[in-house]
């Protein structure tokens, strides 16, 4: 059966909410898919799928077969996902993006409309959603988000020496509704205000188009800038284990530290032009490699 992978925002976290430009990536190294049980009898469905598969968010969904995910549940149907749940990288987005591909008779092409109705489904979990993490899964691409409704599919130029992204266990949980919140109160506060309009949104404008240009003697400075940035203004969103090695790399050019989708735990998102410049983080943190 396909897989669904899960999403990893690259740039452009929080700020989206501002209409800011964002990039969003499939990451396939975590994934979920359906699967049967082999003894469905002795099983009882999956009580949270099955209270999504009877959530209004669904009995909403045009052309989506709520009945036969309903049947299947209890036939043995089940999510295995090896994504994991409050880091950042989509977790229910995976699962929507499934439910919707399985299940949904009629598909539209035109990513607005997918966003939108991925969005819908995706509130049964957060309350609230952008739609951009399920679009991701469900599309396969990276995509460009700007405006919080304007999504393409990106086209990065190749790069001469691709940057090693890199993905580091904070060993922390996070709450993202805590995170969204904090951001959106000091957006309030008029002086961080000015600085993430006046500075901090061009500044993530810049560090995209590097990135999608293939631009790295314009992508490494921009990175490092922003990481001072988040370093300075987001304390909240920096998970406390990470806090003395993250200060650590601002005084180097080997790795670049930055926010991974909310912050505050998870994943914190990492770049280094070396492989071997990462190596030794291993004796400290889990280090995933997304790509």
């Amino acid at each position: 059966m396909r897989e669904y992978p899960s999403k990893l925002l690259l740039f452009g976290e929080h700020i989206l909410l501002q209409g800011a430009v964002a990039l969003s990536y499939p990451v396939k190294t975590f994934s979920g898919k359906w699967v049967f049980r082999e003894n469905p009898i002795n099983h009882p469905p999956d009580s949270r799928l099955l209270q999504f598969a009877e959530s209004k968010q669904l009995m909403n969904v045009p052309h989506l077969n709520v009945e036969k995910f309903i049947e299947e549940l209890r036939a043995g149907l089940e999510f295995k996902s090896s994504i994991p749940e409050g880091y950042g990288l989509g977790s229910s987005g995976a699962l929507c993006a499934a439910v919707f591909d399985r299940f949904c008779s009629n598909k539209t092409s035109d990513l607005q409309l997918l966003k939108q109705t991925l969005s819908q489904m995706e509130c049964h979990f957060h309350g609230q959603s952008s739609g951009i993490d399920p679009l991701t899964s469900f599309v396969g691409q990276p995509l460009q988000i700007r405006n919080k409704t304007e999504v393409k599919v990106a086209q990065p130029e190749g790069w001469k020496q691709e940057p090693m992204v890199f993905l580091l266990d904070s060993g922390l949980p996070r709450n993202t509704g805590t995170m969204v919140n904090w951001f959106l109160e000091k957006c309030k506060e008029e002086d961080f205000n000015l600085r993430i309009t006046q500075e901090y949104i061009p500044l993530n404008e810049q560090l995209v188009n590097a990135w999608l240009n293939g631009n790295d003697q314009e992508f490494w400075p921009y990175l490092l800038m922003l990481s001072k940035f988040q370093f300075e203004l987001f304390g909240p969103m920096i998970p406390e284990t990470t806090r003395e090695m993250w200060k650590e790399t601002i005084g180097t050019d080997k790795v670049t530290l930055k926010i991974c989708g909310a912050g505050g735990g998870g994943f914190v998102l990492g770049f280094s032009n070396s492989k071997d410049n990462i190596e030794h983080l291993k004796s400290r943190f889990k280090v995933y490699y997304p790509f």
